[in-house]
C-alpha cells in the first residue's frame, strides 16, 4: 500500500467512524464512543497525525 493509499484508507475509516457516531443521539454517549473506546481513540489519533 502506498502512502497515498494509506492516507485515503485512514480518512475513509475516520469518516465512517464519525458518521456512525453522529447517529448516536445521546451527546454523552457519542463523546464517550469517540473518547473512551480504544479503537476509536487510536483511529482518531492516527488520522490527526497521519492526515495533518
Amino acid at each position: 500500500m502506498s502512502p497515498r493509499e494509506a492516507r485515503e484508507a485512514l480518512a475513509s475509516a475516520r469518516d465512517r467512524l464519525l458518521a456512525r457516531a453522529d447517529r448516536i443521539e445521546d451527546p454523552a454517549l457519542r463523546r464517550s464512543t469517540l473518547a473512551a473506546v480504544p479503537g476509536s481513540v487510536r483511529l482518531l489519533d492516527l488520522s490527526r497525525t497521519g492526515l495533518g
